[in-house]
């Protein structure tokens, strides 16, 4: 609620925030179709060709739906540490 004086009149006027868990549900409910998404995918569990550096890369190989959901992750962590 805000209230501003003008005149020697007081008004009041509402202002609407969403809710934090309003916003968690739609954030929760996006993030889960992405997911799904990533993992309905025609080539989720084939290997990924991209190579990231270091010394198990080698060794290592993952699938193109781990990669995804890894990005996916750290889009998530980035926006919510942001906040």
């Amino acid at each position: 609620m805000v209230s501003n004086v003008a005149g020697g009149r007081t008004e009041m006027s509402i202002v609407f925030v969403p809710s934090m868990d309003s916003r968690l549900t739609h954030d929760t409910s996006v993030v889960e179709d992405q997911y799904h998404e990533i993992l309905g995918s025609s080539d989720a569990w084939g290997i990924s060709d991209d190579t990231e550096a270091g010394s198990q890369a080698t060794i290592l190989k993952s699938t193109n739906s781990a990669r995804r959901v890894k990005a996916l992750f750290e889009q998530v962590t980035g926006r919510v540490t942001q906040t």
